[in-house]
């Protein structure tokens, strides 16, 4: 083989190695926006079920009326970040110290509602360390110079106070 044959095996070898790298990032920019997706439902599907965790301790009777009519109503808000964040507020308010109950049921409806309390810290973090994973691979240069992420949004953190209310300290914590 002559010289230029070799640099003409060369030049293909790096443009064929340059596809191969820009394919596997692509598929793997693609599968770390799937996976946002799915970390993204996971937190509407946990802030649903605290929602239905604190309508129904609203509704046993375990709590006074002003407490219990508090929790229902922000709990019937709770459809966005901000009112999401309100309901974590109202949860600290009326659970700042362990409620005081000695049925096996208030007991069940409690350590419920602490699950689900920390359900929704766990899949919000889980949510927001995927935004940084995509937000890293999308911030390199040639998946910018190459548009490997398409026409897929700008991934969003999900920004809201999940704070567990003082009275769930130590409930649930095997669940």
């Amino acid at each position: 083989m002559t010289a230029i044959s070799w640099w003409v095996v060369g030049a293909i070898g790096v443009v064929v190695g340059g596809g191969v790298w820009l394919w596997l990032t692509a598929a793997r920019l693609d599968r770390l926006h799937h996976r946002l997706d799915v970390a993204g439902e996971s937190v509407h599907i946990q802030t649903a079920r605290r929602r239905a965790a604190v309508l129904e301790i609203a509704g046993s009777g375990l709590l006074d009326g002003p407490e219990s009519l508090l929790l229902v109503e922000a709990a019937s808000a709770a459809y966005d970040d901000e009112a999401e964040s309100r309901l974590s507020e109202v949860l600290r308010a009326v659970f700042d110290e362990p409620l005081a109950t000695d049925d096996g049921a208030g007991r069940v409806l409690v350590d419920n509602l602490a699950s689900a309390c920390r359900r929704v810290q766990m899949a919000r973090r889980f949510h927001n360390n995927q935004v940084a994973s995509v937000r890293a691979l999308r911030s390199t240069r040639l998946v910018r110079w190459f548009r490997l992420a398409g026409r897929a949004p700008h991934p969003q953190a999900i920004d809201l106070d999940d704070g567990v209310p003082p009275a769930f300290a130590g409930l649930d914590s095997g669940s």
